[in-house]
C-alpha cells in the first residue's frame, strides 16, 4: 500500500480537515425551517439541505466575512426565504438597494440632502408614552460613546439634557410636557440648536474658566455646533422623526455613506436603534401573535457593538462599554417582541465578545485575519486547525447554531437573477433626482433685494398673526402671506416659477428667514423665539395642507397665543431692566405684549424723520399722521381697531405728539 506523504511536495498539498456537522437540519417537529444550502464534506457539495429553524432568527444572528466571501448573498438568501419586514442600517456601502426589484414597498432614505428621500430626524423625539429618563439616558451614552468625551464632559452633557427638555415644557419627574396638548407633538421636543444654547449657558454659569473652559467649548460644544449648520443641521437640527409605525410594515433601507464622519455615523445609527427599540416596546400590544416578525439587519456592527480591547484611553473605555452594555441589553429585550436583528461586519475581532456569544446563529465566512479567526473559534466549536477557514471558497460559510454540537459547513447557492437586478439598478448617481426644495430655498435667499423684501414681509405677517384678531383672519393673513411670497418669488427668482407653489419650497423658506429674524429681534429669549415659530410655522403647514385653517385648529392656535406666547412676553418686558423697555411699559399702560412692537413702529418713525423729535420742527398734526401710517404698515391687513388704537395712543405718547384718531387713514 501506498502511504500518504506527511508533507507538501509540487503537486500535492496535505491538508487537515476538521470535523463538521454532516445532520441536514436542526428543527424539532412541527417547526417551521428556513433553508440556507447545502451541507458540504469537506470541499465537496453533498447535496443534502440544511435548514435553520424560524425561530432562531428570533434570538439573532451574527454573521461575518472578508469582502466579497459571499455575505451578503447569504443575507439576501436568508431575507427572501423569511420573507418578513425588514430595516437594513447600511453605513458604508449601497448594496441592499437593488433589492428594490424584488419588494415594491421598499423605501431606501439616504442623508444626501439633494435626495428626495432624504432622511431627517430628530433625534431629541421619542415616542409618546416611552419613558423621558430612558431617552435622555441613552442620548448621554451614545453621544458620549460617539465623541469619546471625557473628564467632566459626559456631566456636562447630562445636565444639559436635562435643562433642554425641561426648557420645552417636559417634566422630568411625570415625563409628561405642559403643552402637548396646546401645539403640535413635534414642537414639544428639543433640539441640537436648543442643546447647544443649553451648554453654552451652562458653562457661562460655572466656575470653569482659561484653559478649562476653552478645552471643554472646544471639546464639547464646538462638535454639538457641528449638527446645526449646513447639511448636518438639515438632517439632525429639525424637527422631523421617522414613521416607525409605517416602517415596521415594509421594507427599509437606511444608507449613510453620506455621512464622512464615524462619530456621526454611529450617532445616527444608536439613535435609529432607541427610537425604534422604543416604538417596539410600546407597540408590542397591537401584536399580539407570538414569533418572529420583523427583521433589524445592523452592517458595520463594531461602529456600535465595538470591542474595548486595544483601547488605551480608560474615559474613552468606559463611555463605549457604556454604550455596549446599552445596546445588549436592548438586543435580549427586543427578541421578546418578535424582533430578529442580523448583526453583520467583516471582522468579528472589532465586536464585543458579548454580542458574539449571545447571538443564537453564527454565520462565518472566509477570513484570513488570525484575530478574526480566534474570534470566532469558540464561537463555532472548532479544534485547534483554524487554517481552513481562509481557504472557505465564495458561498461557502460556517455555521452553528443553538443545539448544533458542531459547526456545518454549507455553501449558499447564488441567488437567482441576481446578477441581472444589479445590472438593472442604478445608484442614484445616474439618476436624475429633482432638486429638493431647501436648495432652491437656500438659493433664493442669498439675493439680497429678495431677502429685504422678504424680510419686511414676514415681519408683517408674525404682527398680524400675533396682535390682530386670529378668529376672524387667520386664514385670510395666511393667504395674502402666500400670495405675496408666490410674488416676490417670481419677481426676484430668475425662472423660480415653479417653485414659489410648492408647500415643501414655501414652509422651508419662510420657517427659515423666520428663525433668523426672531432671533435678530429676541436675541436673548430663545424660548419665546420657540414658540412663535412653532406657531407660525404651524399655521403655514396646516394652511398649506388643507387650503385653509379648520375652526377647532385656529382655537388652539389661538390659545396658545394667549397662555404661552403672550405669558412669556409679559414676562420679558416686565422683569427686564432695560431702561427702554421700563419706558415703554409705562407708556403702554401696563400692556407689556405690545412693547416690542412699540419700540419696533417708534424706532422705524426715527429711521425715516430723524429730526422727528426736534421741538418745533414739524407740526404735530403731520406727526400724529406719520404715527398712525407707520402703525398702519406693520400688518399685512387693515388690524382690529381697538389694536390699532391702542397701539397709536402709545406711540403718540412715547413720543410726546398730541393722539389724533383718523381711522380713514389707517384703513
Amino acid at each position: 500500500f501506498a502511504q500518504v506523504p506527511e508533507e507538501n511536495f509540487p503537486g500535492f498539498e496535505r491538508k487537515k480537515n476538521p470535523q463538521m456537522a454532516l445532520n441536514s437540519s436542526f428543527i424539532k417537529e412541527g417547526e417551521k425551517g428556513v433553508f440556507l444550502g447545502h451541507i458540504m464534506y469537506h470541499t465537496k457539495k453533498t447535496g443534502k439541505e440544511f435548514s435553520l429553524p424560524v425561530s432562531a432568527f428570533n434570538r439573532h444572528a451574527f454573521i461575518c466575512g472578508m469582502t466579497g466571501a459571499g455575505k451578503s448573498n447569504t443575507i439576501f438568501h436568508l431575507l427572501r426565504r423569511l420573507d418578513l419586514p425588514f430595516m437594513v442600517i447600511e453605513p458604508v456601502k449601497s448594496e441592499y438597494y437593488q433589492l428594490k426589484n424584488t419588494y415594491e414597498d421598499m423605501k431606501v432614505y439616504t442623508m444626501s440632502v439633494p435626495d428626495p428621500d432624504v432622511l431627517q430626524i430628530n433625534p431629541f423625539w421619542f415616542p409618546p408614552g416611552a419613558s423621558l429618563q430612558y431617552h435622555i439616558d441613552s442620548l448621554k451614552t451614545i453621544i458620549s460613546s460617539a465623541f469619546a468625551l471625557y473628564a467632566a464632559m459626559p456631566n456636562i452633557l447630562e445636565q444639559c439634557l436635562y435643562r433642554s427638555y425641561v426648557k420645552c415644557g417636559w417634566n422630568i419627574s411625570s415625563g409628561k410636557n405642559v403643552y402637548q396638548d396646546l401645539i403640535p407633538e413635534e414642537f414639544l421636543y428639543p433640539t441640537f440648536g436648543i442643546l447647544c444654547q443649553e451648554v453654552e449657558r451652562y458653562l457661562e454659569e460655572s466656575d470653569y474658566e482659561g484653559e478649562s473652559l476653552s478645552t471643554y467649548k472646544g471639546a464639547l460644544l464646538t462638535r454639538l455646533q457641528s449638527f446645526t449648520t449646513g447639511t448636518k443641521g438639515i438632517l439632525f437640527n429639525n424637527h422631523h422623526h421617522p414613521d416607525y409605525g409605517d416602517w415596521y410594515k415594509r421594507h427599509v433601507t437606511i444608507e449613510l455613506e453620506e455621512l464622512a464622519d464615524d462619530g456621526d455615523k454611529c450617532i445616527l445609527m444608536g439613535i435609529i436603534m432607541t427610537q425604534y427599540f422604543q416604538f417596539v416596546k410600546l407597540e408590542r400590544g397591537k401584536y399580539a401573535e407570538e414569533g418572529l416578525r420583523h427583521l433589524l439587519i445592523i452592517e458595520e456592527a463594531h461602529r456600535l457593538f465595538k470591542n474595548v480591547q486595544g483601547i488605551s484611553d480608560t474615559e474613552s473605555v468606559s463611555s463605549v462599554e457604556q454604550m455596549v452594555d446599552t445596546l445588549s441589553n436592548m438586543m435580549a429585550e427586543i427578541r421578546a417582541y418578535g424582533e430578529g436583528l442580523f448583526i453583520v461586519d467583516q471582522s468579528p475581532a472589532k465586536i464585543a465578545e458579548d454580542v458574539i456569544r449571545n447571538s443564537n446563529i453564527k454565520i462565518v465566512h472566509r477570513m484570513d485575519n488570525k484575530k478574526d479567526m480566534e474570534m470566532v473559534e469558540s464561537a463555532l466549536r472548532l479544534q485547534d486547525n483554524l487554517d481552513f477557514i481562509a481557504e472557505l471558497a465564495q458561498g461557502e460559510t460556517l455555521v452553528r447554531g443553538e443545539g448544533m454540537h458542531q459547526a456545518a459547513r454549507v455553501y449558499v447557492p447564488k441567488e437567482k437573477g441576481r446578477q441581472e437586478e444589479f445590472s438593472v439598478v442604478h445608484r442614484k448617481e445616474e439618476e436624475n433626482y429633482p432638486l429638493i426644495f431647501s436648495a432652491m430655498a437656500d438659493y433664493i435667499l442669498m439675493n439680497s433685494e429678495f431677502t429685504a423684501a422678504f424680510d419686511h414681509l414676514l415681519g408683517c405677517f408674525l404682527n398680524s398673526l400675533l396682535y390682530d384678531s386670529i378668529y376672524e383672519k387667520a386664514n385670510s393673513i395666511l393667504g395674502f402671506f402666500m400670495d405675496e411670497t408666490f410674488r416676490l418669488v417670481c419677481a426676484y427668482g430668475n425662472g423660480m416659477e415653479y417653485y414659489g407653489d410648492k408647500p415643501d419650497f414655501l414652509l422651508y423658506l419662510s420657517k427659515k428667514e423666520m428663525q433668523k429674524k426672531l432671533q435678530k429681534k429676541y436675541p436673548l429669549h430663545n424660548l419665546l423665539n420657540t414658540y412663535i415659530l412653532m406657531m407660525a410655522g404651524r399655521c403655514i403647514e396646516l394652511y398649506l395642507e388643507n387650503g385653509n385653517l379648520a375652526v377647532d385648529e385656529i382655537r388652539i392656535l389661538a390659545d396658545f397665543r394667549e397662555n404661552t406666547i403672550f405669558s412669556h412676553m409679559e414676562d420679558m418686558y416686565r422683569n427686564s431692566r432695560n431702561r427702554i423697555y421700563e419706558r415703554i411699559f409705562q407708556v403702554s399702560g401696563g400692556i407689556s405684549i405690545y412693547c416690542g412692537l412699540i419700540l419696533d413702529i417708534a424706532a422705524g418713525i426715527e429711521e425715516d424723520c430723524g429730526d422727528f423729535m426736534e421741538k418745533g420742527r414739524y407740526e404735530d398734526q403731520w406727526k400724529a399722521g406719520l404715527i398712525r401710517r407707520h402703525v398702519s404698515m406693520e400688518f399685512l391687513l387693515p388690524v382690529n381697531p381697538e389694536v390699532w388704537d391702542t397701539l397709536t395712543r402709545r406711540i403718540c405718547k412715547l413720543l410726546k405728539v398730541p393722539y389724533q384718531k383718523n381711522r380713514t387713514e389707517a384703513k
